[in-house]
């Protein structure tokens, strides 16, 4: 029998692919305050709409977490280094950041070349590209929510993006 976790980890890997209605719903800031070494933060508790098939519980977002930094560009080409963003008090984190540069692609040219359901996904996720920098690095955490709010950390590190013409995904 496959475990609630890890069902609760594919819909969330499948909804970051766009395979799932993007509408999320946002209710009220998150009931847990996260401690940093560069300040504190509250993130927003999420709902994401439920289907028949599938049922997913609230989770706890932070979104646009800084983890690195290339400090306006002066290490451009340069590995980063640690986020030069420190703060006092409870800093909210429920605003994306803006995405890496990369080529805004014309879905009237892909239209003739990609199967309608990749052209439906691009579709999809365009709508969080419109918004580019070089300095993108940042995170958008989902954390699950477990009765007295018991916190664990499910990221996905997705290297090796090919081909966003063909949608060929290597994870690993």
């Amino acid at each position: 029998m496959v475990s609630l976790r890890f069902r609760f980890v594919c819909a969330i890997f499948i909804a970051s692919l766009g395979y799932l209605t993007p509408r999320v719903i946002i209710k009220q800031l998150g009931p847990s305050v996260i401690s940093t070494k560069y300040g504190q933060l509250r993130g927003a508790l999420v709902e994401f709409p439920n289907t028949a098939s599938v049922q997913l519980k609230p989770v706890e977002a932070f979104s646009g977490v800084q983890y690195a930094a290339v400090r306006n560009n002066y290490l451009r080409f340069m590995p980063p280094t640690s986020p030069q963003e420190r703060w006092q008090g409870v800093k909210s984190a429920w605003n994306h950041r803006a995405v890496c540069s990369q080529k805004v692609l014309r879905e009237k040219n892909l239209a003739t070349t990609m199967q309608s359901t990749s052209l439906i996904q691009l579709q999809r996720i365009s709508q969080f590209t419109k918004t580019q920098n070089e300095d993108c690095l940042t995170l958008n955490l989902f954390v699950p929510l477990r009765g007295k709010f018991v916190l664990k950390l499910y990221m996905f590190l997705i290297r090796n993006v090919q081909s966003v013409n063909t949608l060929e995904y290597h994870f690993s």
